[in-house]
C-alpha cells in the first residue's frame, strides 16, 4: 500500500477506535471487493472512494483533500455502526430513522462536531422532503 494510504488508513482507524467501531465494521481496502464495499485509491495527487457491488462500480467520488476522504471513510463507518444499532434497538411504533440518524450523528460528533452539523443538515433536508412515518415530535432533528 502507498505511504498515501497508510496515512490515511492508520486515522481511519484511530477514529473507528475513537467511536468504539465492533471489528466487523473497520474496513479499509486499497482494491475493491464488490458487495458494496467501499475501497480507497490514490493517484497523480487525488484520492478516490470507490463502492463496487457485484462488479459494477456503483459509486466514485474524488478530492485531493485527505479530511474530506476521512469523511467519507468514517461517514460510512458510523452509517453502518447506526444501522445495526436502530436494528437491535427497533420499536416499531417509531419511523426507524429516528434511532438510525441520531446515532449517525451521535458518533460522527465524538469525532468532528462540523461533520456531525453536516449530516444533520443532510439528514433535515431528506426529512423536509420525506418526514418520519410517525407522529412523533419533533419533525427534524
Amino acid at each position: 500500500m502507498i505511504k498515501e494510504l497508510e496515512k490515511i488508513k492508520e486515522q481511519y482507524i484511530g477514529f473507528a477506535k475513537a467511536i468504539g467501531a465492533p471489528t466487523k465494521f473497520i474496513n479499509f481496502y486499497d482494491k475493491p471487493q464488490d458487495l458494496g464495499y467501499a475501497n480507497v485509491e490514490y493517484s497523480n495527487g487525488f484520492y478516490y472512494f470507490v463502492i463496487t457491488e457485484m462488479g459494477k462500480e456503483i459509486e466514485r467520488k474524488r478530492t485531493s483533500d485527505e479530511k474530506e476522504l476521512l469523511f467519507w471513510l468514517v461517514q460510512r463507518l458510523s452509517l453502518d455502526m447506526a444501522l445495526e444499532f436502530e436494528k437491535i434497538h427497533r420499536d416499531d411504533s417509531e419511523d426507524f430513522r429516528r434511532k438510525y440518524f441520531l446515532k449517525h450523528i451521535e458518533l460522527l460528533r465524538l469525532i468532528n462536531q462540523d461533520w456531525a452539523e453536516m449530516e444533520k443538515e443532510r439528514f433535515n433536508s431528506i426529512l423536509v422532503k420525506s418526514p418520519f412515518t410517525d407522529s412523533k415530535n419533533p419533525r427534524l432533528l
